[in-house]
């Protein structure tokens, strides 16, 4: 029998609940929400869907300091309905009104008034509570709600209600509940006091009494119905695999392939929010394949004036020994954002790269509105880099925090300006690991809050698909606009021992999430690369000559001959012929050359330039020079690759008919100088075709010097660094080296196809 505590509850509601079908249509709409801060990013959010839908919005609470718990993970949220009795009180008496009541930091609003009121009436009730698979808190009353279909959603929900207004005041002033207490329980405890009465034909029980009605007659004569179907209130936790973005047009919307509803309030419930976030960058038509990102023209900032533009905290962070770090400042020295709009914090945890980057910024220093330099010496790890950043933003109150991690290589000059127009909280503008599909974000994350494989993850690094997208993690470069900092905690590169210290990304990034800071990344156009430091060996000689493969834009930037793409761009350039089929073209620059002079020196082991040579096979050189072998510089199949990539489709076009998958076992550097071996007596080269590249410059590393083609008498001295001989090895090109008669000439010699 029930109480009569319950009973009086039960009775209280039916007796003010009247049967729907003697009740008007509602003539007019009000969305509530409680949301105690507004500056929440799920407020924004909803509050955008709101506008779209031209519904009419009353926030409740706004500024109040919550007092219901921490409902994420545990019970609570009675502050909900003690704050909404007090709002809805005016509206106690009218008949004509619904209101419709949901949760705003994690749900948006998908139809419109006119959707959602038709829908109300389908339902045939007072009150439409939203529907879950899962049942909160007290999963001991599940046996106590009626059944469901497959597909259907079985418990109550509280984060999303609809009802007349009359009826909604009566069901939020039925009986007290602390702030702390839970509102879904107090809801539930309502609803399934309704049932278990009316499947007793609406008259007082006891508890063994056998029901006088079905469930589903029960059901029809309930004044509070759940919306079991998802017609209304969609709520996303263990129901993903059920629902379905679909597109018509320019149109998006979500579709519940288990009940065919398109349900008009959708809710991200429970641990799946993000999921939410993910689906809300492409429905409300913000992304469909024809139209593509609608959602990208909106909100923007204008950014033509260069004196409006807002003042930035550009935090520099070098957390790791990163390749090509000269390259990152001379694309940050290239960007067109007014630098007297910039503050700059250089954050350099490495003193491999402490006189690159003091440099800089001795040479920097008056150039920007303000710059601060925190060395290697001063032993802050990332997260406190990170961290010193982020206070100096809130101390002198900056307008945005620009945090460039040194890996990520911007090649758009105005890329600030771009960003800024965007008007995100926290945007990060997509990079990837050229070949790779390593990027700047995370599509996904699993229940550890790692990386996690994500649905259009492919799509968008490789751009099938350009948009602004919400996403649970970004890295490389992030700006944030400084009024949302306020939401993060007071260290937000930490969360406890949840996150080892060097995954201080993925601190944030949880962090990020739980207080409503939403992380973007947008790909509407290119804006850069991301290098790959995972190799980087700062112990050898020149650890950026091998980069080749690991990073190889960078490496062909940072060592190709800026003449070397005429050759492969320019199908009729001509390549100079200064003897009969020696071909000399343009290949590396100084760089590469010095770098490979460098790791030969400091490597030091020249061979003695005799016939005797265990390096080879044999152990005998026929025409010795003093040389070291690339493979024992660890450099071997770095020339090789070299070859292939850049030398045989050279060789394709002046050697005709001759086609091979190029192959070479001698690559050395032959070091020449008066006190060793000046010169080198006539030869044939064991080779189909020899290269012959110099490494310095005649009169200002060495005097003397060159190749002299014996048949056809022609000779060739003054070779221009980095240039590369290409002629046939044996029978035709019988040649020597001339003498040096000064200094140390360098050379890089290949046998080709021997």
């Amino acid at each position: 029998m029930l109480s009569a505590y319950h009973l009086l509850i039960v009775m209280v509601s039916l007796s003010t609940c009247e049967v729907l079908t003697s009740r008007p249509r509602p003539q007019e709409l009000i969305v509530m929400t409680v949301a105690t801060d507004a500056n929440h990013d799920g407020y924004q959010q909803f509050l955008a869907s709101i506008i779209q839908h031209k519904l009419t919005l009353e926030p409740v609470g706004v500024g109040m300091e919550w007092t219901g718990g921490d409902i994420e993970t545990k019970p609570g949220g009675g502050m909900k309905i003690n704050l909404l009795k007090k709002a809805v009180e005016k509206y106690k008496d009218r008949t004509d009104l619904a209101l419709l009541i949901t949760d705003s930091y994690d749900a948006i609003m998908h139809g419109s008034q006119s959707n959602i009121i038709d829908a109300f009436m389908d339902l045939q009730a007072s009150v439409v509570f939203s529907a879950e698979v899962f049942i909160w808190p007290d999963a001991s009353l599940a046996v106590k709600y009626p059944p469901v279909r497959t597909g259907e959603s079985r418990y109550l929900n509280s984060g999303g209600y609809m009802g007349y207004a009359d009826s909604i005041y009566k069901l939020l002033t039925d009986h007290e509940i602390a702030d702390a207490d839970d509102d879904q329980l107090y809801f539930t405890n309502l609803f399934i006091d309704e049932y278990q009465l009316q499947l007793h034909g609406g008259s007082m029980y006891s508890e063994n009494e056998a029901p006088k009605l079905s469930p589903a007659e029960a059901i029809d004569r309930m004044s509070i119905k759940l919306d079991k179907r998802s017609t209304i209130f969609q709520t996303l936790n263990g129901v993903l695999d059920q629902v379905d973005i679909k597109y018509k047009n320019s149109k998006s919307y979500l579709f519940n392939v288990g009940t065919g509803s398109r349900p008009l309030v959708i809710h991200g419930n429970g641990p799946i929010k993000h999921k939410l976030n993910r689906m809300v960058s492409y429905l409300n038509d913000a992304w469909t394949p024809t139209s593509g990102c609608n959602a990208c023209t909106k909100n923007r900032i204008d950014v033509s004036d260069a004196k409006e533009l807002p003042t930035l905290l550009m935090t520099l962070m070098i957390e790791e020994t990163t390749p090509f770090l000269y390259h990152w400042f001379d694309r940050l020295d290239a960007l067109t954002y007014p630098k007297d709009k910039l503050d700059v914090l250089v954050h350099n945890q490495h003193a491999y790269h402490e006189k690159l980057v003091s440099d800089w910024v001795e040479k920097n220093k008056d150039t920007y509105k303000s710059m601060k330099y925190v060395s290697s010496t001063e032993g802050l790890n990332a997260a406190e880099g990170k961290n010193k950043a982020l206070q100096q933003c809130i101390d002198e109150k900056c307008e945005y925090l620009l945090s460039i991690d040194s890996v990520a290589q911007i090649t758009k000059p105005d890329l600030l300006e771009h960003l800024v127009s965007l008007n995100k909280s926290c945007i990060t503008p997509m990079m990837v690991r050229p070949g790779l599909l390593f990027s700047t974000f995370w599509a996904e994350k699993n229940e550890n809050g790692y990386y996690a494989q994500g649905e259009n993850y492919r799509d968008h690094v490789t751009y099938e698909m350009m948009g602004v997208w919400n996403v649970p993690y970004t890295s490389g470069l992030q700006l944030i606009k400084a009024s949302k900092l306020s939401l993060l905690p007071e260290n937000p590169y930490k969360v406890g021992d949840m996150f080892p210290p060097q995954d201080y990304d993925v601190a944030f990034a949880y962090n990020a999430r739980k207080h409503g800071l939403f992380m973007h990344v947008v790909n509407i156009e290119h804006y850069g690369h991301l290098i790959n430091p995972d190799s980087y060996d700062t112990s050898r000689a020149a650890p950026e000559l091998h980069e080749q493969f690991t990073n190889k834009l960078d490496w062909e930037l940072h060592y190709l001959h800026e003449d070397f793409y005429k050759i492969s761009v320019n199908e009729s350039y001509e390549l100079e012929q200064p003897c009969t089929d020696v071909f000399w073209f343009p290949i590396v620059n100084d760089y590469y050359c010095d770098d490979l002079i460098h790791t030969m020196e400091t490597f030091g082991k020249w061979s003695g330039g005799t016939n005797k040579d265990e390096r080879l096979s044999g152990g005998y050189e026929n025409v010795p020079t003093r040389d070291i072998h690339m493979n024992q510089v660890g450099l071997e199949d770095h020339w090789i690759q070299l070859l292939k990539d850049y030398v045989h489709p050279v060789q394709l076009k002046v050697f005709e008919g001759y086609h091979s998958t190029l192959s070479a076992i001698m690559n050395f550097v032959v070091r020449y100088r008066t006190d060793e071996q000046p010169s080198l007596r006539p030869h044939h080269d064991s080779s189909t075709f020899t290269v012959n590249m110099a490494l310095n410059t005649k009169d200002k590393d060495y005097e003397g010097g060159g190749v002299r083609f014996i048949r056809y008498n022609c000779t060739l001295v003054g070779l221009r660094k980095g240039w590369m001989l290409m002629h046939p090895g044996r029978l035709t090109h019988y040649h020597e080296g001339l003498p040096t008669t000064g200094g140390t000439r360098y050379i890089m010699v290949s046998f080709v196809n021997p």
